[in-house]
């Protein structure tokens, strides 16, 4: 949302199709940010409980 509210600061007269673009852009960014985020917590745990079993 921080991308279209700069957009609307600096392009105060923007399309709206801009703006539904850069929305859109921004929920499928923080939908990958999330789904990364994930993978990267569960590959951690992954590893950090074999590790403890190794032990």
């Amino acid at each position: 949302m921080n991308s279209v509210h700069r957009h609307l600061t600096r392009y105060p007269k923007a399309r709206r199709e801009t703006i539904e673009f850069l929305n859109k852009r921004d929920q499928t960014l923080q939908q990958l940010k999330a789904e990364i985020s994930a993978t990267r917590r569960r590959k951690f745990f992954d590893r950090l409980l074999s590790w403890m079993w190794r032990r």
